[in-house]
């Protein structure tokens, strides 16, 4: 009897101890997950290609000091990682600063030093503050100051960007950059004619095409000789291809604001300009995501676009 008691005792303690070695390898593991879940990333420039690597990092500073933990984080993006597959975005000859966060947005001053560098290393520096910083709570976007004045790129003022400016909603962490040439038609002032402008700029990888040349077009032209399509009030639900159709979801804006041109010429140059894209054959519009509207009165949004020839 003793022998069978002190038998089932042992084989308690047995069951006891697995019970509480998967108790903790299970605390482990979800300790593991919230750590994962949890993991926030470094974006440096890659050492051996134009372009962003995210690096994992636990940040020291506690987020219920936001000021001090963005200071971190700038820091560490201005210091050269030990692992030599990473290199620093934000160089030495430019300074960094926080000088406010409030209702979302983190703005940040840097120094004259900022505008000598070459446009794919300002590109570089740019996204990865704005994709580094936005993975704070607090942070929805950044706004760049330079010696306290607006940032100023390819001549216009750069305001508040978030993370979607430099990626599409991708899970890739990788980010490269590439020279790209785009073809935007708009109008030749006080007429109904179109005319191509060709683009030059830096672009991320992992931003779509369509979606940036709506945003330009929407932004309108930096050159005199050409005159804008698109109100700058236009907003976009969405942009995406498929099939070789481009469609283009707006808000009602798109009906409610007008410029100065024809409905007709409007419709061909957002056509011609994302036609122009490789992979995409015609354009289809909705307005909330229905194609049955006639835009302005006067144009059928029924059935999709194909680009028209302009004689130049």
């Amino acid at each position: 009897m003793e022998r069978c008691k002190k038998r089932c005792k042992n084989v308690f303690l047995l069951l006891l101890c697995l019970i509480l070695a998967s108790g903790l390898c299970a605390c482990d593991k979800k300790g593991k997950e919230e750590k994962k879940s949890s993991e926030f990333y470094l974006y440096y420039e890659g050492s051996n290609e134009r372009g962003l690597k995210p690096l994992a990092y636990e940040p020291k500073t506690s987020k219920d000091h936001p000021k001090e933990l963005a200071r971190e984080l700038l820091s560490k993006l201005a210091t050269r990682p030990t692992d030599s597959d990473y290199t620093n975005t934000i160089p030495d000859k430019v300074s960094i600063e926080i000088k406010s966060i409030k209702d979302g947005l983190l703005t940040i001053n840097c120094s004259s030093g900022y505008y000598s560098l070459e446009t794919v290393n300002e590109i570089i520096l740019r996204s990865s503050v704005v994709l580094t910083m936005t993975q704070l709570s607090f942070v929805d976007q950044v706004v760049f100051t330079i010696d306290g004045e607006s940032l100023i790129f390819d001549g216009e003022e750069v305001g508040a960007m978030k993370k979607s400016d430099f990626v599409d909603n991708t899970q890739d962490h990788e980010i490269s950059f590439e020279n790209r040439t785009i073809h935007l038609y708009f109008c030749v002032p006080g007429s109904d004619q179109l005319r191509v402008y060709q683009y030059n700029h830096v672009l991320s990888s992992n931003v779509s095409l369509e979606q940036y040349v709506m945003n330009q077009l929407i932004a309108g032209p930096k050159d005199s000789n050409y005159s804008p399509v698109l109100s700058s009030k236009v907003k976009l639900n969405s942009v995406y291809r498929e099939n070789g159709i481009c469609y283009v979801d707006f808000t009602e804006s798109f009906e409610e604001t007008y410029v100065n041109c024809s409905n007709r010429v409007v419709i061909e140059a957002i056509v011609n300009s994302l036609c122009s894209l490789s992979g995409v054959e015609k354009v289809q519009f909705l307005i909330n995501g229905q194609s049955d509207v006639t835009y302005h009165k006067e144009v059928s949004l029924k059935d999709p676009f194909y680009p028209t020839e302009v004689k130049e």
